[in-house]
């Protein structure tokens, strides 16, 4: 018994033998008329490749180890120049030139030659000889004060510089990334609108019904468009 047709599956069957013979076999399936998103794009990921941003970034970060490694070189020669073997401000017995031993060797040579003053004269043990030394003492205790805290200061200031730098570049990447997500959005608000705009140079090639009745536009890309009755 001969298979009954109503007129939107016989009108389909023939345009579906048509379009066979014409580009093969077809996938009758109607797909979606919405174009798939973009990639979401991201704070921390702007975009999938963004290498005016990833030039930025890397131009940024040379330049923010440049000027840290150049802030460490000076702390460096500034423990050097003090005569600190650290922060402590432990003084380095090798480095008879720095601040604080060129200071204690002037103190030991005041000491020893009041010694001397006082024995030449017999008096080492008398209270002039202790209150002079104690004076020498207070004397050497009192600039070496001010050496530390020269030291204290100028070591602020490194730190202060090294935090600026680490800031700066915080703040000029977090506004590279601002930069980099504008662009990826309207990238992908221009792709929308490129796909969008792909239907007016996609002419319709063939039209034909699905077995709901639904009509079918078939465009020269092979792209089908289902409108529903």
């Amino acid at each position: 018994m001969a298979e009954r047709l109503s007129k939107y599956e016989q009108a389909a069957r023939r345009n579906q033998q048509t379009l066979a013979n014409r580009y093969g076999r077809v996938d009758y399936t109607a797909p979606s008329s919405v174009p798939a998103p973009a990639p979401a794009p991201t704070w921390d990921s702007p975009s999938i490749e963004d290498s005016q941003y990833r030039a930025y970034v890397d131009l940024a970060t040379k330049n923010r180890d440049q000027r840290l490694a150049a802030i460490a070189g000076s702390a460096q020669q500034l423990r050097l120049n003090y005569g600190y073997l650290d922060d402590l401000k432990t003084i380095d017995p090798n480095n008879p030139f720095g601040q604080a031993q060129l200071l204690k060797r002037n103190y030991d040579q005041t000491r020893a030659g009041t010694q001397n003053s006082y024995a030449a004269r017999g008096q080492q043990t008398s209270g002039a000889y202790q209150r002079m030394q104690g004076a020498n003492l207070f004397g050497y205790q009192q600039r070496d004060d001010a050496l530390q805290k020269s030291y204290d200061q100028a070591r602020a200031d490194l730190i202060n510089q090294a935090i600026g730098v680490g800031t700066e570049y915080g703040d000029s990447t977090i506004g590279a990334r601002g930069d980099a997500l504008q662009r990826a959005i309207a990238n992908r608000q221009g792709a929308y609108q490129t796909n969008a705009s792909q239907g007016q140079n996609d002419p319709i090639v063939n039209v034909y019904y699905d077995k709901n009745g639904n009509k079918v536009n078939v465009h020269q890309s092979g792209r089908k468009a289902t409108i529903k009755k």
